[in-house]
């Protein structure tokens, strides 16, 4: 009976942490799309340095072409593909 519980405790946060990261890409996608020529979605990703450059260069215009890219890329990532590509870098695992 344990182990039948362990195993369905563990389905559960499986679940729960898919749903959070996918919930996470989402997030950054808006933010990418829309607010992406001033690096927002950067400063979420917890990578300033690109956040601060894209706020920098925004009369360029070229940010927010490149916003609007990540913002579609976003949009067609699976969950796994962002967990690897974004979400352990911003949480430092």
């Amino acid at each position: 009976i344990a182990r039948y519980q362990t195993l369905e405790w563990l389905n559960y946060v499986a679940t729960e942490l898919r749903h959070k990261i996918n919930e996470e890409r989402l997030i950054t996608a808006v933010l990418a799309f829309f607010l992406g020529s001033f690096g927002i979605h950067y400063f979420y990703l917890k990578r300033p340095v690109r956040g601060v450059i894209y706020a920098l260069f925004c009369w360029t215009l070229i940010p927010g072409f490149l916003g609007l890219r990540e913002g579609i890329r976003y949009f067609s990532m699976t969950t796994d593909e962002f967990y690897y590509a974004d979400y352990l870098h911003k949480y430092g695992a």
